[in-house]
């Protein structure tokens, strides 16, 4: 019925909705939104669209959207609450009904013009097992959004550089290799099994190098991470020498007091 009574602002709509998907509001927003296109389902997004079709401009191309200024630092602020209040509970509890309630609220308050923030509740409880599961590396099916975000959360990365990584295919790079072991740098059997899915073991890289750097040990691979122009976490691993346990462990605990800070964990 409103479809017939109204045909153009429904096409409008439709048309908006549709460039939504497609703009890049500001360079953190967009980095944000690419790295939680790893995350399970799409319920994330949903706050982002309601304030952009509420905000937003179409431009006389129709080809984007448009925020004023201060509104894209209002998007910025969403966006990074957003990503924060659904990895804390879905990493913590590990499921997608822990944020399925608050999220619809937040839609409703942002289509509303009210604060949308009070529905994004995380208790010290929810940290603490937030917590706990990061140091136990137990972060199961967000492990990818949590690489990316760690590497983007590095003081050097830049935000242009770091989306490019997503300009084409891209992987989680394996530094102790996922096959080939080998005894030496101070590697054992047991010590390896338990070191190769730890978060400090990991990095995002481009595809197409990291298909070249293999299965290599870290001399070799550190010839494919020389390419790496974008990526500052790749940058300061050239700054190694060998990676050895020590080394594993010293990164992995400066990836883990990121994600710590970013998700204000003591």
């Amino acid at each position: 019925m409103l479809l017939a009574k109204k045909p153009q602002k429904a096409m409008d709509d439709i048309q908006k909705l549709h460039l939504i998907g497609e703009t890049a509001i500001t360079p953190k927003s967009s980095v944000y939104r690419a790295i939680m296109r790893n995350f399970p389902n799409a319920l994330w997004n949903y706050p982002l669209y309601m304030f952009l079709f509420k905000h937003g401009k179409v431009d006389k191309d129709k080809s984007e959207i448009s925020l004023d200024k201060a509104t894209q630092t209002e998007f910025e602020m969403l966006v990074e609450n957003t990503v924060r209040f659904c990895l804390t509970k879905c990493v913590a509890y590990n499921t997608l009904n822990s944020i399925k309630t608050s999220i619809y609220k937040a839609c409703v308050a942002i289509a509303k013009g009210e604060n949308y923030i009070q529905n994004y509740e995380v208790t010290v409880q929810d940290k603490e097992v937030l917590k706990a599961k990061i140091l136990g590396n137990d972060i199961s099916r967000y492990q990818r959004c949590l690489v990316l975000l760690a590497a983007y959360l590095n003081r050097g990365q830049k935000e242009e550089g770091f989306l490019r990584l997503f300009d084409g295919k891209y992987d989680i790079e394996h530094i102790l290799p996922k096959k080939g072991f080998n005894n030496f740098d101070g590697w054992t059997l047991e010590t390896y099994k338990v070191d190769l899915g730890k978060l400090g073991n990991l990095v995002p890289f481009t595809r197409e190098l990291n298909i070249s750097a293999g299965n290599s040990f870290f001399e070799k691979k550190k010839v494919e991470y020389e390419k790496e122009n974008n990526l500052q976490d790749i940058k300061d691993l050239l700054e190694l020498v060998k990676w050895t346990p020590v080394e594993l462990e010293a990164r992995d605990k400066e990836i883990i007091e990121r994600l710590k800070s970013f998700f204000a964990i003591v």
